[in-house]
């Protein structure tokens, strides 16, 4: 008979069994990659549990593309615990017509 730590499903606090981690971090990017192709919001995914939101936090936090008028809510959004999951941001520039006439 197998004893209580050799189980493969973990307790929670709550007494409802969790899966393996590494069976949630599957879980959550199949996931991930459903919503992505269906257009949806992954919010509703890291409401699930913390290891769900640090999954899904760490996908959404990559990269970024943001606007100059975009700089300021970026700044009050992401938390110092989040920067560290930021991998690249792409500033968008406008230009007029003009400036690129002035180019030749």
């Amino acid at each position: 008979m197998a004893s209580s730590s050799e189980s493969t499903a973990l307790q929670s606090p709550a007494s409802h069994p969790r899966l393996p981690f590494d069976v949630e971090i599957f879980i959550v990017r199949d996931l991930i990659e459903v919503y992505k192709h269906d257009e949806k919001r992954l919010a509703p995914l890291a409401t699930v549990s913390e290891t769900w939101q640090r999954i899904v936090e760490k996908h959404t936090f990559q990269g970024f593309k943001l606007s100059v008028q975009e700089l300021p809510v970026f700044q009050g959004f992401v938390r110092r615990g989040r920067l560290q999951l930021i991998k690249s941001i792409t500033l968008k520039v406008r230009t007029s017509p003009s400036w690129h006439e002035d180019c030749d």
